[in-house]
């Protein structure tokens, strides 16, 4: 990874409450950089998912799901990035 400048980035978030203990949401994020060391334009574009459920006041479980895609100018380094998550809170 490198120092990045002269970039922009937007985000979009919706999220609904399902039921009263239920959320669900969804994310895009966008974003342009110059990378230093080589001059490209990158783009990023990431996506998430997430829910969540509350059983009671001390006990919820959520999760979400991400996709990442980097898009290099001029270049063949592009990726793509998948994460998962899944969190069981318990609070005393």
């Amino acid at each position: 990874q490198g120092a990045f400048t002269d970039g922009y980035g937007a985000a979009l978030v919706l999220s609904t409450k399902v039921t009263d203990k239920a959320k669900a949401g969804v994310q895009y994020v966008h974003a342009t950089s110059d990378n230093i060391a080589g001059g490209a334009k990158t783009k990023y574009n990431e996506y998430d998912l997430d829910v969540s459920y509350a059983y009671n006041k001390k006990f919820k479980v959520s999760g979400y799901y991400a996709i990442l895609k980097t898009d290099v100018e001029d270049s063949t380094a592009d990726t793509t990035q998948n994460k998962a998550r899944v969190e069981m809170k318990y609070s005393f």
